[in-house]
């Protein structure tokens, strides 16, 4: 059951990313998407320009972004998904 929830949340995200025309893929472990366990880091790849879009998008949808020192180019979002007991974090 927690496994279902937390694709409920990824497919939240993808879905909001493809409705909005953002342009990204996942870099890797994209067949580990159903199995992630006590949470999970999914990586991102996101065309530059369209950055700030998503950071705003992901911010409706509970993330937070985390400071990236020395981390760039890197961006980091987190989010607590309480129906999974889950964190998630995107690295894009």
């Amino acid at each position: 059951m927690r496994e279902a929830l937390m694709n409920e949340l990824l497919r939240s995200i993808f879905h909001t990313l493809g409705s909005a025309g953002i342009h990204y893929c996942l870099l890797r472990d994209g067949g580990r998407l159903d199995h992630l366990d006590s949470g999970g880091e999914i990586d991102l790849l996101v065309r530059g320009d369209q950055l700030a879009q998503v950071s705003g998008l992901l911010a409706e949808l509970g993330f937070l972004r985390l400071p990236g020192w020395g981390y760039q180019p890197h961006h980091f979002f987190v989010a607590y998904d309480e129906d999974s007991g889950r964190w998630l974090k995107l690295d894009s």
